[in-house]
């Protein structure tokens, strides 16, 4: 009995260890249970909530509104106060949250020929906007800061903020300054923009291809399209720029900036595809759509910076609206699996030929007032010489600054016209540029020669100035009536008639006569220039004057006169006497049809010899014309081709026996 009693309570206890043991494993599997529930909520908490918590402070809840003051608004504020208020609905109403840092303030610096788009200086704002639960649907927020004292230097100032994506697009904005109210130019990007490695964001939220290179950090740009290959290569030494192949010829100011903004500056239009985003690899499986290829682009460029880091814009079509160009950016990374729009300035420049950079210049400059250093300037009509003019000594006790002395076709008196061609001829500009010599080029090809009308040239200038010798060459006319010039910077210029025209004078210079460079009097010196006069007259005694300063008087105007070694009354005597010479202008050329072979005539009716200071002589002579009784031909030291009045001869005669008995000479008398 004892032994079954044993049995039954050994039963009872192994009973009561079981369920023990049961109960133990439930609760080991509760709290498993627990802890696996735990580490679940502890991984949506970290990879779910929080990161839905924290897209409330990203981009994805808000858009970006810019709010921009130019130069001429902020007169007066610099280190000013300023609010901007924004007021706002929220249709939406589950959003609700904050937005940490969300104003910014953005300082763009004026322009400088340096650097035609410098890049906008941010100073940060800090300011978090708190929106209100989702029971309430209008939201105020005002962010404030100071200006820059500086207000100056800058062109614009940009101040951006952000609102919530799901506002009515009604949204309220106050911005004042100094507790005014200030009316700013209001930018909204509504659009997130996811970047590749390399692209940043303009000023606009358009995408910028790469960090922008200054100008002093460029080396070189590679130009390379279906008309030209060509390499626009910085002078780091003096900071200016040359086109290899064409180093003699000047750069044309204006356009380079232009063609550095476009290599260096690459704010895109839009970004139309990129790897991996949207369907952009759909997209770029088809590069022969917008005209790309890569592997051998019709057009690209290539900058090099200073440090030697290049990167290459490969170009492709025009977009179907002709207002930009799709391109590709390659680097020494690679090729960006991407494709962007960019705007049509670089027709003009990178799309063109190096011709459109270089200065259409003919001569170098040479300042007006140092255009009277200009000598023996030759003016040739295709080989042959047409004027030649020189600039001859000036007599210490003279009043003239210049003396302008024509060599060839005769000693004419020089014409003012002369001192408005020197400082028209140096400065022409041309249309264009159509061919340049580069540094080791000896000559112009044949070729070249022939096609741009060399061959037969219409006119060649040659000058000196200050030790060096100028000289251009003219060819005949092309097809649009316009010359080709040779200049002196080894280029080849087009040039327009139009642009050959002098103020008052309606033909091209090229098409001057003689007359253009003669002035109508035929002496028009200063009686201190003079040292002698000879009259001759067939039939009458010769008539020689002899003119010297006076020794007793301290005026330099002052003369003593001989006439056949007897001296002359002067003022009121022979400075009318000489009035009469200065009065004998000429009319124009010898008529062609005469009948009367006025160069074979064998003496002249009158011979006047004019010896200057500086011993220079001046020999007229004057021939009577048959059939003209109103003209006769003069010559000038043997040649002549032009006509005078015979009364004014007549008259000389006349005066010539007055002065000679020192009796009054009658300016006014009729001739």
């Amino acid at each position: 009995m004892i032994e079954k009693e044993e049995n039954k309570e050994n039963e009872k206890t192994e009973i009561s260890e079981k369920k023990r043991f049961g109960m133990l494993q439930k609760q080991l599997m509760i709290i498993a249970f627990c802890a696996a529930v735990f580490t679940v909520l502890i991984v949506l908490f970290n990879f779910v909530l929080i990161p839905m918590i924290a897209n409330m402070n990203k981009d994805e809840n808000f858009n970006k509104v810019s709010f921009i003051l130019y130069n001429d608004q902020l007169a007066g504020y610099g280190g000013k106060k300023v609010e901007l208020t924004v007021t706002f609905n929220i249709d939406d109403a589950t959003v609700k949250g904050s937005f940490n840092n969300a104003a910014a303030l953005y300082y763009k610096p004026k322009p400088t020929p340096e650097d035609p788009n410098p890049p906008e200086k941010q100073e940060k704002v800090n300011f978090d906007i708190v929106l209100s639960d989702a029971n309430s649907y209008i939201n105020t927020y005002t962010v404030k800061f100071n200006l820059t004292d500086n207000l100056t230097d800058y062109e614009r100032v940009r101040i951006e903020t952000v609102i919530p994506r799901g506002m009515s697009y009604s949204a309220d904005y106050a911005l004042k300054i100094a507790e005014e109210e200030i009316n700013a130019t209001v930018r909204r990007i509504e659009k997130n923009i996811e970047l590749l490695e390399g692209e940043s964001l303009g000023v606009t939220d358009r995408i910028m291809i790469t960090d922008q290179v200054e100008r002093k950090n460029m080396k070189s740009v590679q130009v390379h399209n279906p008309e030209d290959n060509y390499k626009l290569i910085h002078h780091l030494g003096n900071n200016t720029y040359y086109v290899e192949g064409a180093e003699f010829v000047p750069i044309h100011q204006e356009v380079v900036p232009s063609l550095i903004t476009n290599a260096g500056y690459l704010l895109s239009m839009m970004r139309v595809a990129a790897k991996d985003i949207d369907d952009g690899n759909e997209i770029l499986a088809d590069l022969e759509a917008f005209g790309l290829h890569p592997e051998n682009p019709a057009s690209y460029f290539i900058v090099t910076k200073t440090d030697d880091i290049w990167y290459k814009i490969i170009i492709g079509d025009k977009i179907p609206t002709t207002g930009g160009y799709y391109v590709m950016y390659e680097d020494a990374d690679g090729l960006r699996p991407a494709i962007y729009i960019v705007d049509t300035t670089i027709e003009d420049t990178i799309l063109s030929t190096r011709y459109s950079i270089l200065l259409p210049a003919i001569v170098e400059p040479i300042r007006m007032n140092e255009s009277y250093l200009i000598d023996n300037f030759r003016f040739y009509k295709g080989r042959d010489l047409f004027v030649h003019i020189y600039e001859g000594p000036i007599p210490e006790d003279s009043e003239a600054f210049v003396n302008h002395v024509m060599g060839y076709p005769a000693p004419y008196m020089v014409s003012d016209n002369y001192s408005s061609l020197l400082n028209f001829i140096t400065n022409i500009m041309g249309d264009r540029v159509v061919y340049a010599l580069g540094i080791n080029d000896e000559e112009l090809p044949d070729e070249i020669i022939t096609k741009y009308g060399f061959d037969e040239y219409t006119a060649k200038i040659t000058f000196d100035f200050k030790d060096k010798n100028y000289y251009f060459v003219f060819s005949k006319p092309n097809e649009k009536g316009n010359y080709y010039v040779l200049t002196e910077f080894y280029s080849i210029v087009e040039v327009p008639p139009e642009k050959l025209k002098i103020e008052g004078i309606p033909q091209p210079f090229l098409e001057w006569d003689i007359l253009k460079f003669i002035d109508r009097p035929i002496f028009s010196y200063n009686i201190n220039d003079v040292a002698s006069i000879e009259i001759k007259v067939p039939g009458k005694n010769d008539a020689f004057f002899t003119i010297a300063p006076d020794p007793n008087s301290d005026k330099e105007r002052d003369r003593i006169v001989t006439g056949n070694g007897k001296d002359l009354i002067v003022d009121g005597g022979f400075r009318d006497f000489y009035y009469s010479i200065l009065s004998i202008d000429l009319l124009d050329f010898i008529a062609l049809d005469s009948e009367t072979d006025v160069y074979a005539q064998k003496e002249p009716m009158l011979q006047m010899i004019i010896t200057m200071n500086d011993g220079f002589i001046r020999d007229y002579k004057f021939y009577f014309v048959e059939e003209n009784t109103r003209r006769c031909f003069y010559t000038i030291n043997g040649s002549g081709d032009f006509y005078v009045l015979r009364d004014k001869v007549l008259k000389l005669m006349k005066d010539t026996d007055l002065i000679l008995q020192n009796l009054p000479i009658d300016r006014e008398a009729p001739e």
